[in-house]
């Protein structure tokens, strides 16, 4: 049994090399305060009100085009410069500057020039954040003005030759000048647009939330659209590429020479064929208690009239409302035509008194109503999960389930309300086979809910069964292996040891149109560092909600506590405990350990990741955790020319740098802190040698 949990399925396995795509796109303005009667005035940094970001892809080139706005919301006027970082070691070609609509002269300068231009700002600031661009060229807008509460748009494009070859693609936005502006951004949005000659298959972010339309098997727009936030992050996005069949992309990330994560997305065919498919018994069943609230209502009224319409006439529905007791629509299952259809839309449309839930009752009425033994059989549950009446505790519904749910009956449900039990429901779909749709947290709802609703109708691949030879089978996740969905592809993360530089045989097996795929791939695990820094925090996330539903469902003691938190501790995660009063956080907190891909969402504010390193902030000072205490400290101070020499000579050490005037870091066998003062003895330190 533990040698089946290895996660996959397919028909052909691809070790994956990235191609970069990098857009350093997060432009500085620099805003230096006009002298007034001889005398310099203390000035707020300009305000970011507006960064967009379109990035191009094709088999040729890649176009960025960056916008942005920002404010003066100073009592004087401003003098500045704008910094755009640009691309290391590419050849780019700039295609448009512009400044408030206007062609404007620019200059392009290289690492060295432009170390020297923010050492002059850094030292005027006394900050030090935009030495994180200290690495590479730029481009340079000089004596941009702006007038006291005036605003001051840039957009800059250019492009980068490029030929893709490889099977997934990486693209970053640099956030620098984002990040440098402090306030949130007014309105932030990145797109992301591949126009490509073969199939684009996945897209996942570790930094921030995106949204997928695909206009074609070819075609594909990511966005990113926000509000009023600030995330210290830049934007990074990882697609990959090529292949029809149901297929199956494989990423490491070493931890050591011998032992590491890997994270694999299992890809769901591209074309289906309907006719296949069984026919389907579903039964919908509502809830229309108080607490999901009449706006959330209509968003469930909203999915159920999406849905009717995709039923097939030899499928069979059946329509409950859930309240102190379920009232059906037509007391049995029927068939789904256009009149039962419409009498569906009629039984939505009535009112209902919205008093208490009984949704142990209710389950059990449309497991009930599910009863043929020869036919596929799904329930769609749109609630809150918070019973009120009858049965009310989580596991005695679970327990329900699995006691009279005979017939294998998936549940997919619809999470609502003003405060959903995010974790009832999910233990509600995961006992089943089923998922989730978070109604509460997801934009685009019409988009979103459509692709899962058609994913209930038809099921891609099942039985997923995946078998990685000298990898670690109990700390492989999500587990037990989710089947394939719609177009959905499932994320499979895991840890590996001693398995690198040798061959690892990798066998996938799963069921297609009923039929049983098999596909074996040796491949050798990388021991060098690959850039994938994202896969250990998104193992840990998984760990952690894994840990937290064994102790929920399977009435473990709390023994687990101490891992959890071990773990928690390690990556800097938050922690909420279940008691009274902190079911909803925690419930939240939960959800986004199980499906969040962004390890900053549940990261707790005093902690940064720079790569593969994080960071604390303790009494003024970040301080990269888990050093050795047994290392010789050398003090450097903080604007000397030491200090500057050392960013000069370790430019790739500069994002670690630029995150305060106190940080204190690992750099070989030395334990570097960066300071405000030093003592004689701190001066005697030996010096860090040139690598």
């Amino acid at each position: 049994m533990k040698s089946n949990r290895m996660v996959i399925h397919l028909c052909s396995l691809i070790f994956l090399i990235i191609i970069e795509g990098v857009c350093l796109g997060g432009g500085i303005l620099y805003g230096t305060p006009l002298k007034l009667e001889e005398r310099n005035v203390a000035v707020a940094r300009p305000i970011c009100q507006l960064s967009k970001t379109l990035v191009t892809v094709s088999e040729s080139y890649v176009e960025f085009r960056t916008n942005q706005v920002f404010l003066n919301d100073n009592d004087y006027p401003l003098g500045g410069i704008f910094i755009f970082p640009l691309p290391r070691d590419k050849s780019v070609r700039i295609t448009e500057v512009l400044i408030n609509g206007n062609h404007e002269a620019f200059d392009t300068i290289e690492a060295k020039e432009l170390f020297q231009l923010l050492k002059k700002i850094t030292v005027e600031t006394e900050e030090p954040s935009t030495m994180a661009i200290a690495n590479g060229p730029a481009l340079v807008i000089n004596s941009t003005k702006l007038n006291i509460r005036e605003s001051i748009s840039f957009r800059i494009s250019y492009r980068i030759p490029t030929k893709i070859t490889e099977s997934v693609l990486d693209i970053t936005v640099d956030m620098t000048g984002e990040r440098y502006a402090l306030s949130p951004i007014g309105e932030f949005e990145i797109l992301t647009r591949f126009k490509m000659s073969r199939p684009i298959r996945t897209s996942i972010s570790p930094s921030h939330r995106i949204s997928v339309e695909k206009e074609s098997n070819e075609r594909r727009l990511v966005s990113v659209r926000e509000r009023d936030v600030r995330r210290p992050s830049d934007f990074e996005l990882l697609t990959s590429l090529g292949g029809t069949g149901l297929d199956v992309k494989l990423l490491f990330y070493p931890s050591t020479k011998k032992a590491g994560h890997f994270l694999a997305m299992v890809e769901p065919p591209l074309s289906w064929i309907d006719k296949r498919q069984p026919s389907l018994d579903l039964a919908i069943l509502l809830d229309c208690s108080g607490s999901i609230g009449r706006e959330h209502l209509k968003l469930g009224e909203r999915a159920i009239s999406l849905f009717l319409p995709k039923l097939r006439p030899l499928d069979r529905f059946e329509i409950m409302k859930i309240t102190s007791r379920p009232r059906r629509l037509f007391g049995r299952l029927v068939e789904a035509m256009p009149q039962r259809i419409s009498d569906g839309f009629g039984f939505l449309s009535e009112s209902d008194d919205g008093d208490g839930t009984d949704l142990y009752n209710g389950i059990l009425c449309g497991l009930d109503t599910l009863s043929s033994k020869k036919r596929r059989s799904s329930m769609i549950l749109i609630s809150d999960g918070k019973s009120t009446i009858g049965k009310t505790g989580s596991k005695a519904l679970i327990e329900m389930i699995r006691r009279y749910n005979k017939n294998g009956t998936r549940i997919f449900v619809l999470a609502l309300g003003n405060s959903p039990d995010l974790t009832t429901l999910d233990h509600i779909a995961g006992t089943t086979g089923g998922s989730v749709f978070n109604a509460v947290e997801s934009e685009d709802f019409e988009e979103r809910i459509n692709r899962w609703l058609s994913s209930i109708i038809s099921p891609r691949v099942v039985d997923l069964v995946v078998n990685l030879k000298d990898l670690d089978p109990e700390l492989v996740f999500p587990e037990p292996i989710p089947e394939i969905l719609g177009q959905d592809t499932v994320i499979i993360t895991g840890l590996y040891r001693e398995a690198s530089g040798s061959d690892v045989s990798l066998s996938v097996k799963g069921k297609i149109e009923g039929n049983t795929d098999v596909g074996i791939k040796k491949l050798e695990v990388p021991s060098q560092k690959t850039p994938y820094h994202f896969i250990p925090p998104l193992w840990a996330m998984r760990r952690i909600a894994n840990l937290f539903d064994l102790e929920r469902t399977k009435d473990q003691n709390h023994s687990s506590e101490e891992l959890i938190r071990g773990i928690a501790d390690s990556f800097g995660f938050e922690i909420c405990e279940d008691h009274l009063g902190c079911e909803q956080a925690f419930s939240k907190l939960l959800w986004r350990y199980k499906t969040s891909f962004i390890p900053e969402e549940v990261t707790r504010k005093e902690y940064r990741r720079i790569g593969n390193r994080l960071f604390k902030h303790m009494n003024g000072c970040w301080n990269e955790i888990d050093v050795k205490t047994s290392m010789i400290e050398h003090n450097i101070l903080f604007l000397s020319k030491e200090y500057f020499d050392f960013i000069k000579l370790h430019s790739g050490l500069a994002p670690i740098v630029a995150l305060g005037p106190q940080v204190t870091f690992q750099h070989n066998d030395q334990l570097v802190k960066i300071i405000n003062s030093l003592t004689q003895e701190d001066h005697e330190e030996p010096k860090i040698q040139k690598e």
